[in-house]
């Protein structure tokens, strides 16, 4: 059997779509691991592991696209993939950081009764 670019290119969006998809569903099956804010870190880090190493085929696959026909868009659609889940994440940081906080200054209101027994 021959190895041809078209064939090589199919392989390479196969394992591509492997991990793509893997990012999303092994993650899920994690047991979320820590205590505190980190509780579930590991299932962030098996996502963000898994999409990298998407990133590899996705960038191999570049190279390999034919000159015309569905195929070198197709080839495409990966690096796509990418570059918009980077992009969403950029845009989920950026913005985390530029929304003020509604943080309450001073008490709720005034204190009607005094707390219960047990809480001083």
């Amino acid at each position: 059997m021959v190895m041809t670019a078209r064939t090589t290119l199919w392989i390479v969006l196969a394992l591509w779509a492997v991990l793509w998809l893997g990012s999303f569903v092994y993650p899920v099956t994690l047991p979320a691991v820590g205590d505190g804010f980190l509780r579930g870190g590991n299932r962030i880090m098996a996502f963000l592991a898994l999409q990298a190493g998407a990133m590899v085929p996705a960038l191999a696959a570049l190279p390999l696209r034919p000159q015309a026909g569905v195929m070198r868009w197709l080839a495409l659609v990966p690096v796509l993939c990418g570059t918009g889940l980077i992009a969403l994440i950029a845009i989920t940081v950026l913005r985390a950081f530029m929304t003020d906080p509604v943080i309450p200054s001073g008490p709720a209101g005034p204190v009607t009764q005094p707390a219960p027994k047990g809480i001083e």
